[in-house]
């Protein structure tokens, strides 16, 4: 909880980059921690949290969502609460092959999604990307058959997904 409003407590802020590129750190207690793919992630925060009398854990960017939650047995088991969806929700949120086929099941309207392994050229545009990850890093457009083969043919297509092309 933060000092601000109606809720008493304490605030710190986590960043990976240092405390002058971090808005935040001016205006709360600042931590500048590891990345969540570090191997060292959940013990650094559970030793920062625990020196601070922390008791609450919001993390906010995807990766560190899933290794919060992954490991939320080790944050409890200190005291404190991971604030963030079970491990299996964020498994499913995070891979976007299985999240269309839930939609679906589900008839919940979205774009028709497939493994680029499936991927036959049909002479319309496709969009291409990553079955995880985010801000479309590695997603492009193919536009033709050669294009199509070169894309399949990567070690990386295997875990890439297929849309159609909306310009």
């Amino acid at each position: 909880a933060v000092q601000h409003g109606h809720l008493k407590g304490k605030l710190l802020a986590c960043d990976t980059n240092p405390a002058h590129l971090v808005p935040a750190a001016s205006e709360f207690d600042f931590l500048q921690g590891p990345t969540a793919h570090d191997a060292s992630f959940v013990d650094d925060m559970i030793a920062a949290f625990s020196s601070r009398n922390i008791d609450a854990f919001y993390p906010i960017h995807d990766a560190e969502i899933a290794a919060a939650s992954e490991a939320r047995a080790e944050f409890a088991a200190h005291g404190i609460k991971v604030m963030a969806p079970e491990a299996s929700i964020i498994s499913l949120v995070r891979d976007k092959l299985q999240m269309a086929e839930r939609l679906t099941q589900q008839t919940v309207p979205n774009p028709k999604t497939w493994p680029l392994s499936d991927t036959v050229w049909q002479g319309e545009p496709l969009h291409v990307k990553p079955r995880t990850g985010v801000g479309s890093k590695g997603a492009t457009c193919i536009d033709d058959a050669a294009t199509l083969v070169r894309h399949k043919s990567r070690p990386e297509a295997a875990h890439e997904i297929a849309q159609p092309y909306v310009p």
